[in-house]
């Protein structure tokens, strides 16, 4: 009994370590698509440029996604799977235009006329650190704005672009984001709630900056940025509790 236990087995063994060596092989031999698939809505990118380009860029990334996809697979061509892949791409390009055309859109600001707009310090310095973010050139273009009108005259916000968008969206002052803080079409368009959370937030920080021994005035907005920018030092020295706005006008 004992030499047919151990032919048995021997024979289990063999058959086991046949069956293990023919899933190693189908697996690492056999195409893999996941491999082409690796990345792909990475590769669809696209630029920021006119339709005309647009569609040149499509074409040749759709192409390359193809022939990555066909290399890939060794002649087992899986048409569901190539034609999800593209799909998958050109789907990732349309939703990142309609983001960058959205994006657009709600920094650009109607307003024509005219207003007083309140920032506190710390705004102010905001959108000035802003300002020299993107370059000389845009702080130099606001302050020859700011210059060219006299003290408290009303002027039309000098943040406003030559196509309309606000220069400095992300540190764009409180008072903006309730009139524009959910505008999906480019217009001006006020917003009740979201201005009472914006004129709320204001009054906040105004008073938790008294209380911390800080300037928390609100100012109009050209004098105070045109401090703000002249100044390299502004928001050290107001940091440290000096009042660097004294000569601006006050709104609050």
């Amino acid at each position: 009994m004992l030499p047919i236990t151990v032919l048995f087995l021997g024979g289990l063994m063999v058959l086991m370590a046949g069956v293990f060596c023919v899933m190693f092989a189908d697996v690492a031999f056999r195409p893999q698509p996941a491999a082409a698939e690796a990345g792909n809505a990475k590769r669809w990118q696209p630029p920021v440029n006119e339709n005309g380009s647009l569609k040149l860029w499509a074409g040749e990334t759709a192409a390359v996604t193809a022939k990555r996809f066909l290399r890939n697979a060794a002649g087992k061509v899986a048409p569901g799977r190539m034609m999800a892949m593209v799909r998958e791409g050109v789907s990732a390009a349309v939703q990142q235009v309609a983001e960058r055309q959205s994006q657009v859109a709600n920094h650009k600001c109607e307003q024509d006329r005219a207003v007083a707009i309140g920032v506190t310090a710390p705004e102010a310095l905001a959108i000035a650190d802003e300002l020299r973010q993107h370059g000389a050139g845009e702080a130099d273009q606001v302050l020859r704005r700011l210059a060219g009108v006299a003290a408290g005259e009303p002027m039309l916000c000098p943040l406003l672009g030559v196509d309309g968008r606000c220069l400095t969206f992300g540190s764009r002052p409180l008072a903006c984001r309730g009139n524009c803080g959910s505008c999906q079409g480019g217009c001006y368009t006020r917003d009740d709630q979201a201005e009472a959370i914006a004129q709320g937030a204001e009054v906040g920080l105004s008073k938790a900056l008294a209380e911390a021994g800080l300037d928390g005035r609100v100012y109009e907005l050209n004098g105070a940025l045109q401090v703000a920018l002249q100044q390299s030092d502004a928001a050290d020295q107001w940091a440290a509790g000096k009042d660097v706005f004294a000569d601006c006008r006050t709104l609050a």
